[in-house]
């Protein structure tokens, strides 16, 4: 695990409750009765808000809408596929491309690769993970050509390490130029932050072609719940991406907080 992924599991949501829980019983061991019933009553709260309640859900539900009915208007010339999806050191272990739960980005960017079969694709991602030589990159070439895909088609773009570094080492490949008839593929919930990264460096016209849906709005009212796992995930996940995106802006990684609409970039 990086530096920043331990400083993340430690900071996330979902830790949230169990520092609340180690707290109290600290100031209940050294007897600060009133200390340690505000820490209970934090606590409970908290895992009330984003245990029970749909919290986690509807923020991803806010990440997600824009991109709900997102239709291909322009020639297709080439789909650009984000790394994330890639179980590294399984897949070298077993000679074998796995995927984690965010597998939709494969199969979402296969789908438009059939249904286009004159784009091409390029895959960017580089992380390299628990000390394999494999790439990203490396995982879903196995991926692509057990799909009986050719080689010809697929540029790999290797060095990306996060989404800010996958839309620079897309921009400086020859022949995606403004973005003009690429599309995008990731997680429906990342779009936002992954477009405004590529709008950053030019690549203005790229539109997106998001995968993985995770929240319905028809879902939203179904509360309260008892799959508490669940929506500490979805809160968790939501949280990254809304931090993500204020840290990128701030750091000069993205031009705005959310991503401009493509046609609209265009026509100005």
């Amino acid at each position: 695990m990086t530096i920043t992924g331990l400083i993340w599991s430690l900071l996330q949501p979902s830790s949230w409750i169990v520092w609340l829980g180690v707290a109290a019983i600290i100031l209940h061991w050294r007897e600060k009765a009133i200390w340690r019933n505000r820490a209970v009553g934090s606590l409970l709260a908290l895992l009330l808000i984003i245990g029970i309640l749909p919290t986690g859900r509807w923020l991803l539900w806010t990440l997600e809408r824009p991109y709900h009915h997102v239709g291909v208007e322009t020639p297709v010339k080439g789909i650009i596929v984000l790394g994330g999806a890639e179980l590294v050191g399984l897949s070298e272990d077993f000679g074998q491309a796995m995927p984690n739960r965010y597998a939709h980005r494969w199969t979402h960017a296969l789908a438009l690769a059939n249904q286009y079969p004159a784009a091409k694709v390029i895959f960017t991602g580089g992380m390299v993970k628990d000390a394999s030589k494999l790439t990203e990159a490396g995982v879903f070439k196995q991926f692509w050509q057990a799909s009986g895909m050719p080689l010809a088609r697929l540029t790999l773009e290797t060095q990306a390490f996060n989404s800010a570094s996958n839309a620079t080492g897309v921009a400086g490949l020859a022949g995606v130029e403004n973005g003009e008839g690429w599309l995008l593929v990731t997680s429906a919930f990342h779009m936002p932050r992954s477009l405004a990264s590529f709008q950053a460096v030019g690549l203005t016209a790229v539109k997106p072609s998001p995968a993985g849906f995770i929240a319905r709005e028809e879902l939203l009212a179904n509360w309260p719940t008892l799959t508490i796992g669940s929506n500490l995930s979805a809160t968790d996940l939501a949280f990254h991406e809304y931090v993500g995106l204020i840290y990128y802006r701030v750091t000069g990684k993205t031009d705005s907080l959310w991503p401009a609409e493509p046609t609209k970039l265009e026509q100005e």
